[in-house]
């Protein structure tokens, strides 16, 4: 795999989830965040919120997708790790059911239709527009296969979201997209 990977723990102690069959995708939305530096009525600010993916395994047995940035020039660093609490700082969640899918292959095909190759935007933020560009990917691919839970998913993206998982369009911030570098 590409060096743009990550696995916590190594990829060799989450060999088993590598090849285990993907049930669903769960996008989640971490607490919504300030896009600035607090100004002295930071309730009015934009925010956005970071998002990741959840690929269920069983009931009990995730591996998480956490399309991260790093360094200066804010590249993809996408973090792979297993049995994290999925609704660890969680405030919105969307079900994806999938087909045909394990963990193994979702990261061939993101590495061989260079979605590993990516770039934040000059502030870090991108992490919205990478999972809708993987949400769609899949959807075409035919690897999700409910329609509504695909539009559904989608639609949460656009939105910033508060810890009790209500939409904050007065707060909202638009997507920011990065660009594919590969």
């Amino acid at each position: 795999m590409a060096a743009t990977i990550r696995y916590i723990p190594s990829s060799r102690k989450l060999s088993n989830d590598l090849k285990s069959p993907i049930i669903a995708i769960h996008t989640f939305a971490c607490f919504a965040t300030l896009l600035t530096s607090p100004q002295p009525d930071a309730s009015a600010e934009p925010q956005t919120n970071h998002w990741y993916l959840h690929c269920q395994l069983s009931d009990m047995d995730f591996v998480r997708l956490d399309p991260s940035s790093t360094g200066s020039n804010s590249t993809l660093q996408l973090l792979v790790s297993s049995n994290v609490d999925p609704t660890d700082n969680c405030a919105k969640t969307c079900h994806c059911s999938t087909q045909n899918l394990t963990v193994e292959n979702l990261l061939d095909r993101i590495t061989s239709k260079s979605l590993d190759k990516y770039q934040f935007s000059v502030e870090g933020l991108g992490c919205r527009f990478w999972v809708s560009c993987l949400i769609c990917f899949l959807w075409e691919q035919g690897h999700l296969i409910d329609r509504e839970e695909f539009h559904v998913a989608l639609d949460a993206l656009e939105w910033a979201w508060d810890e009790e998982g209500a939409q904050l369009p007065e707060l909202q911030s638009p997507i920011c997209a990065g660009k594919f570098i590969g």
